[in-house]
């Protein structure tokens, strides 16, 4: 068995992968929507990469982050297949914050005022944020419709017991160290992934779960 100090070396090795491709011209100077999408789901991955080294003793946020990198490879997936699902990415997304805003703003926790005249303007700001929602796509059914659904079933599902707190009697603190030495590979692999989409947007699911060592588990 790998000690801890060789995950983390892999571990660096893959977000120094990832910041090459990041400082691609193909990213960094396209105005395709699809192209900023991926830059920005990479540039989370690194930032959860180097989040992983700061907190490499600490069962609960290297878990937490490990399903955060797990949904994203997953939404990095579905946006690489094509620019109509980076664009109802992109829709979901602004859709998310008018909800928040509306939410906030029938509860008359917030308000909208005219800045010259200091008027509420809530009430016709409202029907505003309406037009803006947009359906999102649930993790899961993305991921089976993507070939990945094995990677939300182990994977995702293990790793949300700990985002959500389900995880009393369950795991104790005494399994931290096993939790630990789970849970780095499993990112490595998840950045090795996501470093095969950005070179190659049309890497079959397969190759995915080949990376990531699930690929012949039964199922789809």
């Amino acid at each position: 068995m790998r000690s801890r100090n060789e995950h983390l070396l892999e571990l660096r090795q893959m977000v120094d992968q990832l910041k090459a491709r990041v400082d691609h011209a193909q990213y960094r100077n396209s105005d395709k929507q699809q192209d900023k999408i991926v830059l920005h789901l990479m540039n989370r991955a690194i930032q959860i990469g180097e989040a992983c080294f700061v907190a490499s003793d600490l069962a609960t946020p290297v878990l937490v982050l490990l399903r955060v990198l797990c949904e994203d490879l997953l939404l990095l997936f579905w946006i690489s297949r094509s620019e109509e699902n980076a664009a109802g990415y992109a829709k979901a997304s602004i859709s998310d914050f008018a909800k928040i805003a509306r939410v906030n703003l029938q509860g008359g926790r917030a308000k909208v005022v005219h800045r010259s005249t200091g008027e509420d303007k809530t009430e016709a700001f409202l029907p505003k944020l309406k037009r803006l929602g947009a359906p999102r796509k649930r993790i899961e059914t993305l991921a089976r419709n993507s070939g990945l659904g094995k990677l939300y079933d182990i994977l995702y599902r293990f790793a949300s017991s700990e985002v959500h707190a389900n995880t009393f009697g369950v795991l104790s603190a005494a399994d931290a160290d096993e939790a630990l030495s789970t849970a780095f590979p499993a990112i490595n692999s998840l950045l090795q992934a996501i470093i095969l989409i950005a070179d190659n947007r049309s890497t079959p699911a397969e190759e995915i779960l080949r990376v990531l060592h699930i690929e012949d588990l039964g199922g789809r």
